[in-house]
């Protein structure tokens, strides 16, 4: 108890010196410590960013020092007004891994971008530390395709990401720069069989939010709706009804998904189904039983189904 009116307390003495702005920087390595004892306070890290420009040296101090953390640090960025922003992202050549990717995924929020801010993410994508390839590849998926990025250029640095997290994250990016892209068809059908589970379900998903898959996909995308991960099994579902032929195959496959034990990919198999055309009548009877299904979300996604077959 008294914990908790300790901390309510805390929020507001920090609300109250973070309404002084910049006239409050003598507090910042104030409240730095108490944000490291007391890091779920987010208040404390909205305080500290109004402070503005003279709580960025302090900050980044700490950071290096590991006495706060990105989740903190982000917070605090946020919380800073957009020209002292501009300044915080210049740092993208600082000694320290973690400076670089706080500066790297701030720069992701700035509008309008300062010149050479494309280039700076693209360079760091070759960065020695898969957390500041990580934030680089967050900041161009969060630009999207005013990022005019060519596209030849980052696939293959994707193609060559040994790290899986920095991986998926380059394939979320791709995704935003450029969509329905023969070459972005061909990078993602290339990460089907990558061993690691995460870059498959990633890859997956963004080829299950084309309008249509060649043929040749539904050989590789078949065997996936067996694996043990229902992640995996519910993205296959959603990519594997937009391959463009052997409809009669995916629809047999479809019916089998909606006994999946999973109610997630009993849930995209029954919303699947519904882009089967007219071979959606197959699968009508088991559509039906699904309205008894004990998840709700499942018997809702049975109606929209139905009513959608028509």
């Amino acid at each position: 108890e008294h914990g908790e009116h300790e901390d309510q307390l805390l929020e507001i003495a920090a609300a109250v010196l973070g309404s002084y702005g910049a006239n409050a920087s003598v507090a910042v390595p104030s409240l730095l410590a108490c944000l490291q004892q007391h890091p779920d306070l987010s208040q404390l890290s909205i305080s500290i960013g109004r402070v503005g420009v003279d709580a960025i040296a302090p900050t980044f101090d700490a950071l290096r020092e590991g006495l706060i953390g990105i989740g903190q640090v982000t917070q605090i960025v946020d919380g800073m007004p957009a020209k002292v922003k501009v300044e915080l992202a210049a740092n993208v050549d600082d000694p320290s891994p973690q400076v670089r990717e706080v500066a790297l995924l701030t720069i992701g929020k700035l509008v309008p971008l300062p010149p050479n801010s494309v280039d700076q993410l693209q360079a760091a994508l070759h960065d020695g530390e898969s957390n500041v390839r990580k934030a680089a590849a967050a900041s161009l998926q969060q630009i999207g395709e005013k990022a005019k990025v060519t596209l030849p250029e980052l696939l293959s640095v994707a193609a060559n990401e040994s790290d899986p997290e920095v991986r998926v994250a380059m394939i979320l990016a791709v995704c935003e720069l450029k969509k329905d892209d023969g070459l972005l068809v061909e990078f993602l059908e290339n990460n089907i069989d990558h061993p690691a589970t995460t870059v498959r379900v990633a890859a997956v998903s963004a080829l299950g939010k084309l309008e249509s898959l060649p043929g040749r996909l539904h050989a590789k995308l078949a065997p996936l709706l067996s694996q043990s991960d229902e992640r995996l099994r519910q993205a296959t579902v959603r990519a594997i009804v937009l391959v463009d032929d052997q409809r009669d195959e995916t629809a047999a496959l479809v019916v089998a998904a909606l006994q999946d034990e999973s109610p997630l990919v009993r849930e995209e198999a029954l919303l699947a189904a519904a882009n089967l055309g007219e071979y959606a009548t197959a699968a009508v009877d088991v559509i039906t039983k699904q309205l008894g299904a004990e998840s709700p979300a499942v018997r809702l996604a049975a109606i929209e189904s139905l009513s959608r077959i028509g």
